[in-house]
C-alpha cells in the first residue's frame, strides 16, 4: 500500500479469527483483507448516496411534470370553456 497509515482495531474475537483464516486461505495480510472490506463498506456506502440522490431528482422532476401538466390541463378547460361559451352564444 503505497500511503499506508498503522491503526490499531479492536474486533470481536470470531471475526479476528475468521478474517485470519480468509487471510490465510488468499494468501493475503489481514491488513489488505480489513482494507478490502472496507473500500468496499465504503464503495457500498457512495453508492447508496449516488442512488439517493439519483431518486430525489427523479421525484423533483416527477413533481415538475405533474405542475406544468395541470398547467396544461388549466390552460386547456379555461380554453375549452371559452370555445363552449362562443358557440352557446
Amino acid at each position: 500500500m503505497g500511503n499506508a497509515v498503522r491503526v490499531g482495531i479492536t474486533m470481536p474475537r470470531k471475526v479476528f479469527e475468521q478474517v485470519n483464516k480468509l487471510a490465510n486461505k488468499r494468501h493475503e495480510s489481514r491488513s489488505r483483507i480489513i482494507s478490502y472490506a472496507l473500500m468496499r463498506l465504503l464503495e457500498e456506502q457512495q453508492k447508496e448516496r449516488m442512488l439517493h440522490e439519483a431518486q430525489e431528482v427523479y421525484r423533483e422532476i416527477e413533481k415538475e411534470e405533474k405542475e406544468t401538466a395541470e398547467r396544461y390541463l388549466s390552460i386547456y378547460q379555461r380554453s375549452y370553456r371559452r370555445e363552449k361559451d362562443k358557440g352557446a352564444g
